[in-house]
């Protein structure tokens, strides 16, 4: 649906493949924000799937994560901005 698209500085990775988010890293924390503390792993990936994500990787390890939520024309909800 949508071209990958990565950008690399120094030891950070940013990336929109699906494949490279580590679910559990992700889920880890969403539990320490105030909105998301309480979402169940199968809400989690589902909200994951159907969206554009944007990973944030240090040396390959998960540290952060944007969701958006589009129709890739005219619309972008961004949410769950994490760190």
């Amino acid at each position: 649906m949508y071209e990958i698209i990565e950008y690399k500085k120094d030891d950070f990775y940013i990336t929109t493949d699906f494949e490279k988010i580590d679910i559990d890293a992700v889920s880890s924390l969403l539990g320490q924000s105030y909105w998301a503390k309480s979402r169940e792993i199968d809400v989690i990936i589902k909200s994951l799937k159907n969206s554009l994500c944007f990973s944030l990787l240090h040396n390959d390890r998960q540290i952060g994560l944007v969701r958006v939520i589009t129709d890739y024309s005219t619309f972008a909800y961004l949410c769950d901005v994490i760190m």
